[in-house]
């Protein structure tokens, strides 16, 4: 298995496969962008866990927060025998206590709601599982809440 980045910041579909590609640093961006925000992994795996359950804890991680990967993806990944059972489900990782980012930031963090909204957006197009539409670099720059902070920033540069 070719693996990419530190655990917390790896792909999905580099956990699942031994692929990878410039998308695999749009995911690592969208959990730096988080931390950067929160001061907190956005995915934190026990190190004292062994490989196959690092990758399972890593992906239970990701459907609690992002929901479930496709299972078309599950079931025809290269490491779907030690990841998933026949339902596309995470071996010994059924159970999910799903929860939204905008949860997160308010609760957790004290954003405020429209702060929060804007922010989960954002990182859900960067956190994609599939690699198709995962934002690419150009998108992410381009992309209306970076912007409208670029405008803030240079309204409060000017006053």
């Amino acid at each position: 298995e070719d693996e990419v980045m530190i655990r917390s910041y790896r792909p999905p579909e580099n956990i699942m496969n031994s692929f990878y590609n410039e998308k695999a640093d749009i995911w690592g961006m969208g959990c730096i962008i988080y931390e950067l925000l929160t001061g907190d992994y956005l995915f934190d795996i026990d190190r004292e866990l062994k490989s196959n359950e690092k990758d399972r804890q890593h992906l239970h991680q990701m459907y609690e927060l992002l929901g479930d990967i496709p299972k078309d993806y599950t079931l025809d990944c290269d490491f779907s025998e030690q990841l998933f059972d026949t339902q596309g489900r995470i071996i010994d990782n059924k159970q999910c206590n799903y929860t939204q980012f905008e949860e997160i930031f308010i609760n957790d963090y004290e954003y405020s709601e429209i702060d929060s909204k804007h922010i989960s957006v954002f990182l859900k197009k960067l956190l994609d599982y599939n690699i198709k539409t995962r934002y690419s670099a150009k998108q992410a720059y381009n992309d209306i809440w970076l912007n409208e902070i670029n405008e803030i920033n240079k309204l409060n540069l000017i006053n």
